[in-house]
């Protein structure tokens, strides 16, 4: 199921991308933080069949940090599932090109396996 309506990206009126996320700088011209730590343990909450399902789709998109896909990665920090809504939390900030793009693959994916469900992908500030 597709919408015809673009997302919509909530930013802060000041932030901006810069593209100092993939240049290797400690802190980016945009002075948000780089992207954090590696997650190896995700907070996994919900119905196990439906949790799976969403796993194995994020398993098919690239972690932004270039080291495989988002959730082998570590780029998960949690999943829960409910009945009404599904809310995502990655580990790092959608403000550059390949963090943006994973993180709208993700929340498109999610959309995909659970139509009927209020979706919500949450970063780190």
């Amino acid at each position: 199921m597709s919408s015809p309506h673009p997302t919509l990206w909530l930013q802060d009126a000041e932030a901006s991308a810069c593209g100092s996320c993939a240049s290797g700088v400690t802190v980016p011209a945009c002075g948000l933080p780089r992207p954090p730590t590696v997650c190896d343990d995700p907070a996994l909450h919900g119905d196990a069949a439906a949790l799976d399902r969403v796993l194995a789709a994020l398993r098919t998109i690239d972690a932004p940090n270039g080291t495989g896909n988002l959730v082998d990665a570590g780029q998960i920090v949690g999943l829960h599932i409910g009945p009404d809504e599904a809310e995502l939390s990655l580990a790092f900030a959608p403000r550059c090109g390949v963090h943006q793009q994973a993180a709208e693959a993700a929340f498109q994916a999610l959309r995909r396996l659970l139509p009927d469900t209020d979706v919500y992908v949450t970063h780190p500030r």
